[in-house]
């Protein structure tokens, strides 16, 4: 008598392909009905905004310059912001450890007088080199 006529059932842990294709299948049409219902919302979308520097109609080269421009200013924003988060997150830290008495208070104020220092260069050149754009 063989092992498996011995414990009875021989069970494994394979589930059946119909179901698993029927549940993609399932959805992927209830993607593409998605997809099919939202057409109509997307096809009043506005117009792309133009960007400010007044382009002249056909004119690739400059529309494309402008929308640089535009990005540069946007990264420029985020540069200052990090500077923001990083010379405020540094300050926190530094007011802690003076709160729990491991700097002086000379050295809590030289940082928050460096700090200050430190985000008005970088807005200073920052705006500088948006200018020169």
């Amino acid at each position: 008598m063989s092992y498996l006529k011995k414990k009875g059932a021989v069970s494994t842990d394979v589930r059946p392909v119909i179901s698993v294709n029927r549940r993609d299948i399932a959805a992927m049409l209830l993607l593409l009905a998605a997809a099919f219902v939202a057409a109509p919302a997307m096809a009043d979308l506005p117009a792309a905004v133009q960007p400010t520097g007044g382009a002249a109609a056909g004119d690739y080269m400059q529309l494309l310059r402008q929308y640089w421009k535009q990005g540069i200013a946007v990264f420029v924003l985020m540069v200052g912001s990090w500077a923001f988060i990083e010379v405020g997150g540094g300050a926190v830290a530094k007011f802690g450890e003076w709160r729990r008495g491991k700097v002086e208070l000379s050295e809590l104020k030289w940082f928050f007088f460096i700090g200050v220092l430190m985000l008005v260069a970088v807005i200073y050149l920052l705006t500088t080199a948006n200018g020169i754009l």
